[in-house]
């Protein structure tokens, strides 16, 4: 067999949200366990919703009250705040992902 392309393919960063909160300095911020991927600071993402895609910037990551300069599905569960969005915009089950 002749392999072209000896890449690994990194998935996409995929984010199922579970909760999310407005936390004063940051905005909204959710919460949710990390599918696939990893994330860092300053990345752009999108949350989607059925038909719908929002464009977003990531400005802090925590886990467990420790800030986080990027996540992956290993630092489970984490919050990601987000601007580029109102709260009132995003809603549980809504996927936040990247590319």
């Amino acid at each position: 067999m002749n392999r072209k392309n000896n890449e690994v393919r990194v998935p996409a960063f995929r984010m199922l949200i579970g909760n999310i909160y407005e936390i004063r300095g940051l905005g909204p911020t959710v919460t949710g366990y990390i599918e696939s991927g990893t994330v860092r600071v300053g990345d752009r993402l999108a949350v989607v919703r059925s038909d719908q895609r929002t464009e977003v910037y990531v400005t802090a990551i925590q886990r467990f009250q420790a800030s986080l300069s990027e996540a992956s599905a290993a630092d489970n569960p984490v919050g990601i705040s987000l601007s580029g969005i109102d709260r009132d915009e995003i809603h549980n089950r809504d996927l936040l992902v990247g590319g």
